[in-house]
């Protein structure tokens, strides 16, 4: 949890600021956080430091989040996140709203969609997603109509070839101890690939595996190449890909098929074009 260390990420941004305006070099930024230690000061210093959006979960509906997202004194923390994502808001930051379900039943009840106002809901991309311990993924198809229909952003288009940050050409994921990881989800099962040294330089100690986490892709599966599904299933999760690429992960964590991705498209393309005529 970033915020935990709000010190530190003030030094960092204040520096890479420094550090871009010397070079002429834009900053943008993005913060992933369980939202609840946020307040408008942070807000308000991230935005200076031209924050870009904020990510914050919420684990299915009010009921179901604080049972599972619990204070040590037994409290739910779902009012505090969702009066924090709504000063964010107010602050003009986008956000993108990550809600998780691990039962189909939460999907029809979803508190926040309904509590955050009208009048902010351009600024929410919304991104509904199964835990991983769902065997069977359930379908958002129908939520994310619903979303749409609100007034919330989609931006759960498959048209591009790079699916994660990790994967991109020039990224890289480093930990909280420096430590360079092939992504965020390797933490505890893969070694490190490099580490930042105490003088500022980036130390690799696995090149070779860097260049096949950024060369892998399902254009190397003649499965995959013969498969209709690509390129609009961006080729699913390079670091498994690069594990495994014989192998295809077929559903998404939004457990919807490609038939329920292009109407997406289609339904979120008119509501645009509704809006607009609306004007």
């Amino acid at each position: 949890e970033p915020i935990l260390q709000f010190k530190v990420m003030d030094y960092i941004m204040e520096k890479s600021n420094l550090i871009c305006k010397k070079n002429h070099c834009k900053l943008e930024m993005s913060v992933t956080t369980n939202g609840y230690l946020l307040n408008k000061e942070m807000l308000l210093k991230m935005k200076r430091y031209n924050l870009q959006a904020l990510q914050i979960t919420i684990d299915g509906n009010k009921k179901d989040h604080d049972k599972k997202r619990i204070l040590k004194n037994g409290q739910g923390t779902y009012d505090r996140i969702r009066d924090n994502m709504i000063e964010a808001l107010i602050q003009g930051i986008q956000l993108v709203l990550r809600i998780n379900f691990s039962d189909k039943q939460e999907l029809y009840d979803v508190d926040i969609m309904y509590e955050i106002p009208t009048e902010y809901r351009e600024l929410v991309t919304v991104n509904f997603c199964n835990v991983f311990q769902n065997e069977k993924k359930i379908s958002m198809y129908e939520l994310y109509k619903r979303a749409i229909d609100m007034g919330y952003r989609y931006n759960q288009r498959k048209n591009r070839y790079v699916s994660c940050d990790a994967a991109r050409k020039n990224s890289l994921y480093i930990d909280a101890n420096g430590k360079i990881l092939i992504c965020s989800n390797t933490c505890n099962n893969e070694p490190p690939i490099g580490v930042i040294e105490a003088n500022g330089k980036v130390k690799c100690i696995h090149k070779e595996k860097i260049y096949k986490m950024k060369t892998i892709t399902a254009i190397d599966n003649k499965r995959c190449r013969e498969c209709i599904k690509l390129p609009f299933c961006v080729g699913s999760c390079a670091y498994w890909r690069m594990n495994n690429n014989n192998q295809c992960i077929e559903v998404a964590n939004d457990g919807m098929s490609l038939e329920e991705r292009a109407l997406l498209d289609y339904y979120y393309d008119c509501s645009i074009k509704n809006k607009f005529r609306n004007i």
